[in-house]
């Protein structure tokens, strides 16, 4: 099946849940099992996996949709390199 939609984060909510839940970009990414580097594009607006995404959620205690949204493909902005 073709994957025609996107997962990306609700403008600043990943960054604020992060925030909230005291926790340092390194420690987030740790314990999600991401690289900084990946957590960091996350909270910029890129596209990230359901499973990541759910991983993150979980990690700050927070539902999948507090936090992310889905989004056409065709949607974006052109910024993100997995669009």
């Amino acid at each position: 099946m073709p994957k025609n939609y996107r997962i990306i984060s609700r403008g600043t909510a990943v960054r604020e849940a992060r925030i909230k839940s005291n926790l340092s970009p390194e420690e987030l990414a740790s314990k999600a099992n991401i690289s900084r580097t990946t957590l960091s594009q996350i909270e910029n607006g890129y596209a990230t996996s359901v499973e990541t995404a759910h991983r993150i959620a979980n990690v700050v205690r927070q539902g999948f949709e507090a936090l992310f949204e889905i989004v056409s493909k065709n949607s974006g902005n052109g910024d993100d390199p997995s669009t």
